[in-house]
């Protein structure tokens, strides 16, 4: 499970830089086996029906039913990939 909630931080963080902005950066996040808590920067409050766009969007990539990998490697090898 904490896979699953690991790649949805990632995808979480693609949606909100498609639909509140570029400048949109990951600042912190705490995954667990039960949940997920994601810290960002932006410099206003995000609106619901944003968040609702961001949760479709999230959702609607979750259940293309992609196949997760997982590979371990320093932090520097997956930023470059």
């Amino acid at each position: 499970m904490t896979l699953t909630l690991h790649t949805a931080n990632h995808l979480l963080l693609a949606g909100l830089q498609k639909y509140v902005g570029d400048h949109v950066h990951q600042s912190g996040s705490n995954i667990t086996p039960e949940r997920l808590r994601f810290d960002f920067t932006h410099d206003a409050k995000v609106e619901r029906d944003t968040c609702d766009q961001i949760e479709e969007w999230v959702n609607g990539i979750i259940q293309q039913g992609f196949t997760m990998t997982s590979k371990i490697m320093p932090k520097q090898q997956a930023k470059d990939q």
